[in-house]
């Protein structure tokens, strides 16, 4: 059975590599530093689902999503807000945005990772 391709779109690479390492575990991962790396990189190997932060740079996290939003082939995939904005108002606002999930950063809970990729997966189908 073919692995489930999961895209991790982060500029810090400490922690770009720590997500990945815990993910490529049980998912193929591509690793993308910004949202137009993401975009051009989603044009080549559609992810079934995106983690992704918000403070990145040229284009940040919530126009990352706009734009997946917008593209039919892009739309239907999961996408978790992964950032420091873990105040009960931003990750309501995460959800408003159309975000299916939201983790907090610094991340300290990795069954919570992988238990949110895993159900967002699942859900998608």
């Amino acid at each position: 059975m073919e692995r489930k391709r999961v895209a991790v779109v982060e500029d810090s690479p400490e922690i770009r590599l720590l997500v990945s390492v815990l993910l490529s575990r049980v998912y193929e991962v591509g690793e993308y530093t910004d949202g137009l790396e993401a975009l051009e990189g989603f044009a080549k190997s559609k992810p079934d689902l995106v983690l992704l932060d918000i403070s990145l740079p040229r284009i940040d996290g919530t126009e990352l999503l706009a734009r997946m939003r917008a593209d039919p082939g892009l739309a239907p995939i999961p996408v978790i807000a992964f950032t420091a904005y873990a105040s009960e108002n931003e990750r309501q606002r995460f959800f408003e945005l159309g975000f299916d999930d939201h983790i907090g950063k610094p991340l300290t809970d990795f069954q919570l990772l992988m238990g949110t990729v895993e159900r967002l997966l699942h859900q998608a189908g």
